[in-house]
């Protein structure tokens, strides 16, 4: 049983189908597995920032955490040289 929500927008999925299939797959993989709990996901705190970040291969994750509804909404996905700046 999962104890967290995951929630993967639509604008995320698009941009995960521009990425290499395996790849996609593993990092859907991954995040899904964020369910369980952020303390098995190795997952930290941005500093100065709202969001959270999951490193998965050379990409970056980042998540928006709500922890009163315990929900987690994909914010970002992107190489970690580009991921910080946009935002």
């Amino acid at each position: 049983m999962s104890d967290w929500k995951v929630f993967i927008p639509d604008r995320i999925e698009r941009q995960l189908t521009k990425l290499p299939p395996k790849e996609a797959a593993r990092i859907k993989t991954k995040v899904k597995e964020l369910a369980n709990g952020l303390s098995r996901g190795k997952i930290k705190k941005l500093k100065g920032r709202p969001e959270w970040s999951k490193r998965i291969g050379g990409r970056r994750v980042l998540i928006g955490v709500d922890f009163e509804n315990k929900t987690l909404v994909v914010v970002a996905v992107g190489p970690r040289g580009d991921i910080y700046k946009k935002r």
